[in-house]
């Protein structure tokens, strides 16, 4: 791996992650998330869950290897962000 602009590669392991917007996930990680369906939280709460429990391990690096092109518009439902009918438009004042 290297970093375009020259710089060092970080790559460590995560205790939880949130408002995270890309995932590379190994077909043995994906059989375990499915035996745990139906989901109770918002993706990024439900994998950490996995994280915390030590069913699954998850990694974090530097630089970033994908951006969201726009963060927290649409009407998806997500965490730390309220939400009602048709989801969520912003921060929760």
């Amino acid at each position: 791996l290297s970093d375009p602009h020259g710089g060092p590669v970080v790559i460590r392991e995560a205790e939880y992650v949130w408002q995270t917007s890309s995932y590379v996930i190994w077909p043995a990680a994906a059989r375990l998330l499915v035996s745990k369906l139906p989901a109770s939280a918002p993706a990024d709460n439900f994998l950490s869950r996995w994280y915390v429990e030590g069913a699954l391990r998850a990694y974090c690096c530097w630089p970033l290897p994908a951006m969201q092109r726009a963060a927290h518009e649409g009407d998806v439902l997500r965490s730390g962000f309220g939400g009602g009918p048709g989801g969520c438009r912003g921060p929760v004042a």
